[in-house]
């Protein structure tokens, strides 16, 4: 059995709109030692080399510090682990619950950020392979 590699273009606008409004087929949790981040994937323009970025929004806490937009979730998921899937080296793929996609919605801002600094240089976004099923 072959693979066959399927890629779309998308103008950026495009992209922009799709990913605030699925942001589950894009987004997903990588949880590795206790310890999980907001990540997409990307490919190069022949759909190899796949790469996991770790993507997050900074906020000020009530103490001035720099604290992730979407820290308290992440800690539910981790304790929760839901639906995941192990990679071949112990890390675990989660989806992201309602209440990141709806931060992530509500974050035009950060979608921007991601299109223009992660995917450069001929960088390609990727479908999160457990959305595929919902």
């Amino acid at each position: 059995m072959s693979l066959i590699k399927v890629g779309l273009e998308a103008t950026r606008e495009d992209l922009r709109k799709e990913l605030l409004a699925h942001p589950c087929r894009y987004f997903f949790i990588l949880s590795t030692d206790n310890r999980a981040a907001l990540c997409i994937r990307t490919c190069d323009c022949r759909g190899e080399n796949l790469q996991s970025h770790v993507v997050d929004g900074l906020t000020p806490d009530s103490a001035g510090n720099l604290a992730s937009l979407f820290a308290e979730d992440l800690q539910v998921i981790v304790v929760n682990r839901n639906r995941s899937t192990m990679l071949s080296d112990g890390d675990e793929l989660c989806s992201i619950s309602p209440d990141i996609a709806e931060k992530i919605r509500i974050l035009p801002g950060f979608v921007d950020w991601i299109i223009t600094t992660v995917l450069t240089k001929d960088r390609n976004i990727l479908i999160y392979p457990i959305s595929w099923a919902k």
